[in-house]
């Protein structure tokens, strides 16, 4: 799984990857499409089939559940910021900030406390097992 901030101004997300428990890797969530950074949880072929469908119009996946797929797109001019679900594959805004992930509730809750998308993500990374490795970061 996935843990992924957006506080309006910086977008921050693990880069473990796993398999059921198991660590498979690591890679830099965070892609830049060109007007828009994409970054997602679920499945690493879903996620990358959703994007590459929004930003280089791709063929429209098929057959993807909501957990297949969960995609941010940050617009790199104004930082809007907007969810697609794998299984609906429409685009809508969500309200800043935001959480999403394995360690969604975790990275909320810390971000309650100290404002900072950065820490929010670390302290998910200590509490949520599917949460870890380097940050990736973007500042918009």
């Amino acid at each position: 799984m996935t843990t992924i901030v957006f506080d309006g101004k910086t977008l921050v997300s693990d880069s473990q990857q796993t398999a059921g428990t198991t660590i498979t890797g690591m890679r830099n969530k965070i892609k830049d499409t060109g007007e828009f950074y994409a970054v997602g949880c679920g499945r690493t072929d879903c996620i990358d089939s959703v994007i590459a469908h929004f930003a280089n119009g791709a063929e429209k996946p098929v057959g993807l559940s909501s957990d297949d797929a969960d995609v941010l797109f940050v617009k790199k001019d104004t930082g809007d910021a907007f969810r697609v679900f794998g299984d609906t594959l429409m685009m809508f805004k969500v309200s800043i900030p935001f959480f999403s992930g394995s360690g969604e509730d975790i990275a909320r809750g810390a971000y309650q406390v100290c404002n900072d998308p950065i820490k929010a993500l670390k302290v998910a990374m200590k509490l949520d097992v599917y949460t870890g490795g380097p940050i990736n970061m973007v500042k918009i």
